[in-house]
């Protein structure tokens, strides 16, 4: 087995971990029947790229990117299901889920009717996909500005931290040895941002335990 699948299974690994991470978050949600500090947002600019990542694996016909972006949608899916199950006002997640679906369904609608040629579809989505991967991996900066505002780490979840590091590193890697722009350089800001949150995260910890929830 050569060094680059190595990388790939370490891909592979590390990035259904991530997908994984959002399990015990989930689960507390679910018991206490309890929406706060669980990162809807984040979960449904995970389920966006998943489904945009799905759909590039398949043009390009890459097997790993189909399978790791088939198993993100499913699961991205059901934690934003079991958030809608669990919300007590249920209109207002119900609204953003449809408009995250109103949206990717305009980006096909672009790709297919407008661009349609195969090889500048594939250009365009994977400039799409390399749009909505910088949003996803820059998403927990704003978590930075309130852990130090507020001087507290409370309501960070652990899981979805080292999931989201590992992630960003195994992908940024793994781009880089396919010389793949799309694939790593949004995971750049994504380890830098994730090693700022793990280094506030021991900072703030002893004013306030942090939550794997």
């Amino acid at each position: 087995m050569d060094f680059l699948n190595i990388v790939e299974w370490s891909t592979i690994i590390f990035t259904i971990l991530m997908m994984m991470s959002g399990i015990p978050p989930c689960i507390a949600m679910y018991k206490t029947k309890d929406t706060k500090h669980i990162p809807f947002f984040f979960f449904l600019i995970c389920l966006m790229n998943s489904m945009i990542g799905l759909y590039y694996g398949l043009l390009i016909d890459n097997g790993m990117l189909k399978m790791l972006n088939f198993v993100g949608t499913s699961l991205w899916a059901t934690y934003i299901f079991v958030y809608i199950l669990v919300s007590k006002v249920k209109s207002e997640p119900v609204t953003k889920v449809t408009g995250m679906f109103a949206l990717f369904l305009s980006h096909l609608v672009y790709l297919v009717y407008i661009v349609q040629q195969h090889d500048e579809v594939v250009a365009r989505l994977g400039s799409m996909l390399f749009l909505w991967t910088i949003v996803l991996v820059c998403l927990p900066a704003m978590e930075i500005v309130e852990v130090v505002r507020r001087k507290s780490s409370e309501g960070v979840s652990l899981s979805l931290l080292m999931g989201g590091l590992m992630c960003s590193f195994v992908w940024l890697l793994y781009g880089y040895m396919l010389n793949d722009f799309n694939i790593y350089a949004p995971n750049i800001p994504g380890v830098i941002i994730n090693v700022t949150r793990l280094v506030l995260l021991i900072t703030y910890g002893d004013g306030a335990k942090s939550k794997v929830e």
